[in-house]
């Protein structure tokens, strides 16, 4: 059952979305696809039968994204960490330090920092009492 509130989504053609695919000013740095016209969170890559890749337009890319960038960064410390031949101290620390940037990271996204306005001058009103001369 559809929700009242959620937008009507309307299909697209499939030319459509051979043309956002194959169009060059979609693809940022080759590799990266960013259409906003395009609705769908998951394309094709450039080269069909590639693989897939995600619509950075959208704003859903981004969560998918994170984690993905947090399970690189962990493999490599820990495969870092087994090159050099650390023990396990080395290691204990490395998963230490994953944990606490995750749940920084977590604190961060779940209290996002207000976006304020600079105090902006008004003229004085009649409430505003005047300011002595000298």
């Amino acid at each position: 059952m559809k929700s009242p509130m959620a937008p009507p989504i309307h299909p697209m053609p499939n030319h459509l979305f051979h043309h956002f695919l194959s169009d060059p000013s979609h693809w940022r740095l080759g590799s990266f696809f960013f259409c906003p016209a395009d609705h769908r969170l998951i394309v094709p890559k450039r080269m069909r039968g590639l693989g897939w890749t995600l619509n950075f337009a959208r704003p859903l890319a981004l969560p998918y994204l994170y984690p993905s960038c947090i399970l690189a960064t962990v493999y490599g410390g820990w495969e870092l960490a087994g090159a050099l031949g650390t023990g396990c101290d080395a290691r204990f620390a490395i998963k230490r330090l994953v944990v606490l940037g995750l749940i920084s990271l977590c604190y961060r996204l779940a209290n996002p920092i207000p976006k304020t306005r600079p105090p902006t001058s008004s003229p004085p009103t009649a409430t505003t009492p005047p300011l002595p001369l000298k």
